[in-house]
């Protein structure tokens, strides 16, 4: 299931996040095999919306 997160990094800084993806029983989840896909928008309906890097 999807999951939407509000993140708020300073205009022009670096910024890292990493991130626990657990199953429902709470455990961490093998994401062995899977591709992440992540982007952002400057406000919800924008129609921008910025790609960004994922490992």
């Amino acid at each position: 299931m999807a999951s939407i997160v509000n993140i708020f990094a300073d205009q022009g800084s670096d910024y890292t996040l990493s991130l626990t993806v657990k199953n429902d029983s709470g455990g961490a989840t093998d994401l062995t095999g899977y591709t992440a896909k992540a982007y952002f928008q400057k406000w919800t309906g924008a129609s921008k919306v910025y790609q960004f890097t994922t490992t």
